[in-house]
């Protein structure tokens, strides 16, 4: 008896155990003309800023925007290279320094956010991004890269 006993607890044992599965490489997402958004790193805060971070809102989330409430700026992926957008209008009441609606430009690059801000009781730092929409496009490509998403706002 203590022989089955032994053979089953190893069994379940062996259930459990779990092999670490190698991360992963991201591929830039990109629509049918060429135009990209790749991931980009976690960021940190400054003391009193706050910060906005959106993921694809697929099983395999790629981290692809990056905001602060101050200063007012974004942090993409473009093309394999880091890129900062200055926030250039917004529409809607501010949660945690973030409006619903913004728009961010660098260039010839066109970025509008369209969010629905979850704020909750007990959340007094942050607040959850359930549904969204990034609308990415470059003037040249006369066409827009549009991901639905998700993501977190975080103060500090």
């Amino acid at each position: 008896m203590m022989r089955y006993i032994l053979v089953a607890v190893l069994l379940l044992l062996a259930g459990c155990s779990k092999t670490a599965e190698p991360p992963v490489a991201q591929a830039p997402l990109e629509n049918t003309s060429g135009l990209a958004l790749g991931p980009i790193a976690q960021q940190g805060l400054s003391l009193g800023q706050c910060g906005l971070a959106l993921w694809t809102k697929t099983s395999g989330q790629t981290r692809l925007f990056y905001a602060t409430d101050t200063p007012a700026e974004a942090l993409i992926s473009h093309n394999n290279a880091e890129t900062v957008l200055q926030r250039v209008s917004q529409s809607g009441g501010l949660a945690r320094g973030f409006p619903p609606q913004q728009r961010y430009r660098a260039g010839d690059m066109v970025l509008d956010v369209d969010v629905e801000i979850e704020t909750r009781d007990g959340m007094l730092s942050g607040a959850v991004i359930r549904d969204g929409v990034i609308s990415f496009r470059a003037q040249q490509d006369q066409e827009t890269l549009v991901v639905p998403v998700v993501g977190i706002i975080g103060c500090k």
